[in-house]
């Protein structure tokens, strides 16, 4: 599996950002689930709608709690929102996350929404 998402902005700029986006239960944008089942397992980034900031969520939600799954059949559906000043770049996957991912059988789901804003 490959994905890339090339950035131009350092992660550590977009730790103070992360305030909008909490590991917490709320609603969409990320929802994690069993696809079998539709059993949910956690939402992240209530109202946090840039992809950048969504994806450090997702991958400290990977590290934290992820990696700890049963392999299985998973998601994790972001909906995610184009910004408008957007100049290129946009937010990192790395490599670790991924290899998260294939171990606990996570496939990514994009869904992208009109603008929120």
């Amino acid at each position: 599996m490959h994905l890339f998402i090339f950035a131009l902005l350092p992660i550590p700029r977009l730790t103070p950002m992360l305030s909008r986006c909490t590991l917490k239960e709320q609603k969409m944008p990320i929802n994690i689930y069993i696809l079998d089942s539709g059993e949910k397992l956690d939402w992240l980034c209530d109202e946090a709608w840039d992809l950048p900031f969504q994806i450090y969520a997702l991958e400290t939600w990977l590290m934290q709690k992820g990696k700890d799954l049963e392999p299985g059949n998973y998601v994790a559906d972001i909906g995610f929102d184009i910004r408008k000043d957007a100049a290129g770049g946009g937010g990192v996957l790395s490599s670790e996350s991924m290899a998260i991912m294939g171990k606990i059988g996570m496939d990514l789901y994009f869904s992208e929404y009109p603008s929120v804003q």
